[in-house]
């Protein structure tokens, strides 16, 4: 019976760290704070539902809601036709976090003069890692351990029509990374390279 007892609290505990590690939550340091979302992801024809893990620090005497992602986590049946290092699907990302972000609501109309736009600051890892978590039936997608570079993107933000538009303000780098693939990335559980470091700055 005691073994019996042991067991049970270690496949507890095991099962607990698994689904910890699934979700990948973010450390955040300094001003910043843990955020998160859930929506779905869509190439046009199939369609996920993904959560985005990030840090998120609004300076108000700047202006500015500054995001730093730190993990995607979607089911591993999930496929779609997208390129997961190009800008088609960060463009994406980055669009789910801006307009789910409880800021997003205070974005003026494109067309309302007097009230500016709003301006974000989202920045993210240079190499990033898809890893397929079997037990959750999760794929895991988060920056390459060790890696230092960072991509940073500042855009001027409305809306117009209802939709959300984005203004670039600048683009940059930093750091000096080792991206190592350069195959395809196309999100398909056959033959997705699982385990490569791969560029997602463009």
């Amino acid at each position: 019976m005691r073994k019996f007892l042991i067991l049970i609290v270690m496949l507890f505990s095991i099962g607990t760290y698994l689904e910890v590690d699934a979700q990948v939550p973010c450390v955040c340091s300094g001003f910043y704070h843990n955020a998160s979302i859930t929506e779905t992801i869509s190439d046009g024809v199939n369609s996920c539902q993904i959560t985005i893990n990030y840090c998120r620090w609004y300076d108000k005497h700047a202006g500015v809601l500054y995001i730093k992602l730190c993990s995607i986590s979607l089911p591993n049946s999930c496929s779609l036709n997208l390129d997961l290092s190009n800008g088609s699907f960060w463009d994406k990302i980055f669009n789910i976090t801006i307009e789910n972000d409880w800021r997003f609501n205070l974005i003026p109309d494109c067309d309302l003069s007097g009230y500016g736009s709003k301006v974000f600051e989202i920045t993210k890892a240079q190499c990033w890692i898809l890893e397929n978590d079997p037990i959750q039936q999760m794929y895991v997608f988060t920056p390459c351990t060790g890696e230092t570079a960072n991509c940073f993107t500042k855009y001027s933000v409305c809306y117009r029509n209802g939709l959300l538009e984005k203004t670039e303000i600048y683009t940059s780098i930093s750091g000096t990374s080792d991206c190592y693939y350069e195959g395809g990335l196309i999100l398909d559980p056959i033959t997705f390279p699982f385990d490569e470091c791969f560029d997602t700055c463009y």
